[in-house]
């Protein structure tokens, strides 16, 4: 295991085989850790950008930009590009995850609203319903 902020590791375990990258979540905003791993990915470096957030002298943020190579500048924004699009679908995918939770509890009640109005009149139809009724609550049970 390795931690590092070189875009030559980046690349090197991107590009070969039995190398994994991951990166562990921070929010930049709050300047605090988010307890994420997320393997597959490389993490940003975020190091100037907190820096300059922190008041440091603009002159050593520029300094320090300006030593870096153009392919690392690249990688960097091209990381925190990647990195901002997680986070959208991340969000995203709780949003589907709860909507289809949504969903299913109101199948669940209309199904059960359905067999409780659905009350028929003759003998040989009220045993099919509550036929129905059980199987439909079963199923549901087992959701």
């Amino acid at each position: 295991m390795i931690s590092t902020h070189h875009t030559a590791l980046k690349v090197y375990g991107a590009n070969t085989e039995g190398v994994l990258n991951a990166a562990v979540g921070f929010d930049e905003s709050t300047l605090q850790p988010t307890y994420e791993l997320r393997v597959g990915v490389p993490g940003a470096s975020a190091g100037i950008n907190i820096a300059q957030r922190l008041g440091l002298n603009p002159e050593v943020i520029q300094a320090a930009r300006a030593r870096l190579g153009s392919q690392t500048q690249e990688v960097s924004k091209f990381l925190d590009r990647l990195h901002a699009e997680l986070r959208e679908l991340g969000a995203e995918r709780q949003g589907l995850h709860r909507r289809e939770q949504e969903v299913e509890r109101e199948k669940n009640r209309l199904a059960a609203e359905g067999c409780a109005n659905s009350v028929p009149r003759s003998a040989s139809s009220k045993r099919s319903w509550s036929w129905c009724c059980a199987i439909s609550s079963f199923v549901l049970a087992r959701r």
